[in-house]
């Protein structure tokens, strides 16, 4: 039986993907594995202060595993009542003083999709190695602790989005491609989350997607799992330390296939920073759109397609300011309805939006230069005084607030500084019959004289319009009550 505990993560990321050696066929021919044991948490941290002072990889800093005891366990499918895999072959050996090991499997030959787990004790701690192909030239089998802090996780992170016409069914095609570099000394084996695995990396999943390609750094093995809820992808895969960085150039892909549909939203989750113009949003220019409000950046032109190599007319949204970890990128993708096969574009929508629009605005300037109405003189024949005045501070006020054009106040402001001043000239029926006394008082007389300067001044400013609103309310007060107009 596997204990419980990282080496589960080993066993679970292979199991499902490798059949048991009891159904290989057997040769002649001695299996054997053979290479050479280091200590990846000393040899990476001696590696890195190498390069810190300037110099160039040399194996020769790396530690040797001497005269270790060493389980060499080969994956499987395996799997216990448990629902832990098992080990279809286990074998013990132990280094030498240089750290070189061979192991003779006593098979007649490898299976053709064998993977390898190296472990050993070393300080009271659990060390363990990457996946291992076996191979007939002796290999470096680097063997490390395990740590669930990921920082010294490097991300970058692109993500394509297309249209899929296979079968004659348009669907959108999403690719997301994962590459994660580990420069640390121990092996990441990401955190423990509610659901059974471990998480390096969670995809969201929308619903009715349609896995179509799932493919990682080891060949033949799926690198990601869905979740129990089935809304998510799942990339449980440990990272080995930096003196595994030959291993760390591929990265972890997944392409899925939905339903075709004009929007699509979508939250990724970084569960590591993100360095700027590290994670990239590619979508195919003119049949769809791709915005997000972390990504400011944006170009639209012939690009090679992030995937394929492909040259195509692509828009690219990136990132120019890091990414912090624990955050959500919001994704949102717009698509064109031609694209998904509906019968009229959206593009072609707004111009037959726009026609309509300049169709509309022809009715009504027709209308506005067509056959008047009651002239202005009838309209504002039946105000009072104080109605004219208070005609006047609206209009002012309009004007202020850059509602209306100076040609229309103007216009509108003329007759009513008309009306005002004949309405203001009438005689007081309180006064003697045709004593052609004013229904002015000083006071009035006054603000008129203050309002009739400000207007020959020309155009006002918001504080003077401020000013002559508050002169007409002053003079709305100072009027007589109503008398009838003179006919």
């Amino acid at each position: 039986m596997i204990p419980f505990g990282p080496l589960r993560i080993l066993l679970t990321f292979g199991a499902c993907a490798h059949e048991s050696i009891l159904s290989s066929p057997r040769l002649e021919a001695q299996a054997t594995f053979s290479g050479k044991a280091y200590d990846g948490e000393a040899s990476g941290r001696a590696i890195l202060a190498a390069f810190r002072q300037g110099q160039s990889y040399n194996p020769a800093v790396k530690v040797p595993l001497a005269s270790t005891p060493l389980t060499i366990q080969l994956l499987g499918s395996s799997v216990g009542s448990d629902g832990l895999p098992r080990a279809q072959k286990t074998w013990n050996v132990t280094t030498s003083d240089d750290g070189s090991f061979t192991l003779d499997a006593g098979l007649g030959a490898w299976p053709e999709t064998s993977l390898l787990v190296a472990t050993c004790e070393l300080g009271g701690t659990r060390r363990y190695s990457p996946f291992l192909k076996p191979s007939a030239q002796p290999v470096d089998v680097h063997l490390y602790p395990t740590s669930d802090n990921p920082a010294s996780i490097l991300a970058n992170v692109k993500v394509a989005y297309d249209i899929d016409n296979t079968g004659g069914t348009k669907s959108l095609r999403v690719r997301v491609g994962v590459h994660l570099i580990n420069q640390g000394a121990e092996m990441y084996i990401g955190r423990r989350t509610s659901g059974r695995w471990r998480e390096v990396w969670r995809l969201p999943l929308p619903q009715g997607a349609k896995v179509i390609a799932n493919t990682g750094p080891v060949p033949g093995l799926p690198a990601w799992k869905p979740s129990e809820d089935g809304r998510s992808m799942v990339l449980d895969a440990p990272l080995p330390g930096f003196c595994d960085f030959e291993l760390q150039r591929s990265a972890w892909e997944l392409q899925y296939l939905i339903p075709a549909r004009q929007t699509l939203v979508q939250a990724y989750a970084l569960p590591v920073p993100v360095d700027e113009q590290k994670f990239t949003l590619w979508c195919v220019h003119d049949e769809m759109s791709c915005e997000s409000p972390q990504l400011e950046k944006k170009d639209s032109r012939a690009f090679p397609d992030p995937f394929s190599g492909e040259d195509r007319n692509l828009d690219v949204a990136f990132s120019s300011e890091p990414l912090r970890a624990g955050t959500d990128l919001q994704v949102i993708l717009r698509v064109d309805n031609v694209a998904i096969g509906q019968a009229v574009s959206v593009n072609a929508l707004k111009w037959v939006g726009g026609f309509v629009l300049v169709c509309i605005l022809g009715i009504l300037l027709g209308l506005a230069l067509g056959p008047r109405g009651p002239s202005s003189d009838v309209l504002l024949e039946g105000l009072s005084g104080e109605e004219v005045l208070d005609r006047i501070a609206q209009l002012d006020a309009r004007f202020a607030a850059g509602k209306i054009k100076e040609r229309d106040y103007r216009k509108l402001r003329e007759p009513l500084i008309e009306l005002a001043a004949e309405e203001l000239s009438q005689p007081s029926a309180a006064g003697p019959a045709g004593d052609g006394a004013l229904a002015l008082n000083a006071a009035a007389r006054d603000i008129l004289r203050r309002l009739d300067d400000m207007d020959r001044a020309g155009v006002p400013d918001a504080s003077q319009i401020a000013q002559r609103a508050l002169l007409l309310e002053a003079l709305a007060k100072s009027l007589p009550r109503e008398h009838p107009r003179k006919e």
